[in-house]
């Protein structure tokens, strides 16, 4: 079912009707053209950004920060992709990807 209102003229938003977490692989292993893949252009942008901010963190201040915390951060958030991916695309699209006919 997709909401109405001033926010939603231009792209409505799709709200599940059981809303669920589910996995999604390739938002885990490489968001930032999983999300470009489906036409979601505004996380590939967050998605490309973090992997930015996360190189410029380790080469620019290798003393202030260690690569373990670099690592840790850069899988705490592909794991955030890759949980939310599928309600991503629901609240874009009003279906699960891989179900066109829904």
């Amino acid at each position: 079912m997709a909401q109405t209102g001033p926010l939603n003229s231009l792209c409505p938003v799709h709200v599940p009707s059981d809303p669920k977490i589910s996995w999604t692989w390739g938002a885990f292993i490489i968001p930032e053209f999983w999300f470009v893949w489906h036409e979601i252009w505004g996380v590939s942008l967050i998605a490309v950004g973090m992997d930015w901010a996360l190189f410029k963190l380790l080469t620019t201040w290798p003393g202030a920060i260690t690569p373990g915390i670099t690592a840790a951060l850069f899988v705490a958030f592909r794991l955030v992709t890759g949980l939310s991916a599928q309600g991503i695309f629901h609240a874009r699209y009003g279906r699960s990807p891989g179900n066109p006919g829904q």
